[in-house]
């Protein structure tokens, strides 16, 4: 495998579910050079040490990365790994993310205290539903906390502050000196990668082949990797040229599908463009049909 990949030249990108230890440590270990960009899971307290490290002073306009029509902060650092290693750490915060995931949870267990408030009989049947966020217990005499049918609801804040300590943020390891913008620009195209499989079993029906040979096997995924390729090259066009902000890739297509073209006395007559696809031909370089 090592000599037939220039491993020199490529950046393996893996996400939460590679990120142990040992599998760090391996490939700080490797000898063929191996670069890669490893998302290291808050599990680990060499990622919350980092994002420690930086909630104080990661939000500035100067850490600001913008990509399309999201925005984070970054910055990226040096750090031990054990005493034989150094990696370079690129820390990010999405503050919408991470609003929107307090706002998730609060909702969520607001709704959790109403339920209980409205259906009294919920409390004893179902407790373990309201669990971890809501204490629910037997009413002192002169508690003056929510009380309902006897018992009494309290919210356990240090779970909720748990569960939101690491909401927005993100670790990513690497053994390459590149920028934050770029290493996430990097991470975040695996997971185009990982679409582009998806609609290969979902919307091109890969998922389940339905053939009896191997040739119509052979040639049914060769047609669709060849869809997938058209696909991927879209998705670049339309990313590059801000048609995303205008447009899903459904209502491209939908709107291309638009497209007439009649055969009068051996005469090709297209029907006239419209706004959108005018936009659609100038984002691909495409001069109108005439």
């Amino acid at each position: 495998m090592a000599a037939a990949l220039p491993f020199n030249k490529i950046i393996i990108v893996m996400d939460k579910g590679f990120g142990s230890k040992k599998n760090i440590h391996a490939l700080l270990s490797d000898k063929q050079g191996l670069r890669f960009l490893l998302a290291v899971p808050f599990t680990l307290a060499f990622a919350a040490d980092a994002a420690a490290n930086e909630a104080t002073a990661i939000d500035k306009i100067e850490n600001t990365i913008n990509i399309g029509e999201d925005s984070m902060r970054g910055v990226t650092r040096e750090m031990d790994w054990g005493t034989d290693h150094k990696l370079i750490v690129h820390v990010f915060y999405n503050a919408l993310k991470a609003a929107k995931a307090k706002e998730e949870l609060y909702s969520d267990t607001a709704s959790m205290i109403e339920i209980l408030r409205n259906n009294p009989a919920d409390i004893g049947k179902n407790a373990d539903k309201y669990k971890p966020y809501l204490n629910v217990h037997k009413a002192a005499p002169d508690s003056e906390a929510v009380s309902v049918n006897g018992y009494e609801i309290k919210v356990n804040y240090n779970a909720v502050e748990k569960k939101l300590l690491h909401s927005g943020w993100l670790v990513i390891a690497s053994n390459c000196t590149i920028s934050a913008a770029h290493a996430i620009s990097i991470y975040r195209a695996k997971d185009v990668v990982e679409k582009g499989f998806y609609r290969m079993k979902d919307c091109l029906s890969l998922e389940r082949l339905r053939v009896h040979s191997d040739d119509a096997m052979q040639s049914r995924v060769f047609i669709c990797f060849v869809a997938l390729i058209i696909e991927c090259r879209i998705h670049r066009v339309m990313l590059n040229s801000g048609l995303y902000k205008q447009m899903t890739m459904k209502k491209l297509i939908l709107t291309l599908e638009k497209l007439r073209v009649q055969h009068i006395r051996g005469k090709r007559i297209l029907y006239p463009l419209t706004k959108e696809q005018k936009i659609i031909y100038i984002a691909f370089g495409f001069d109108f049909p005439t």
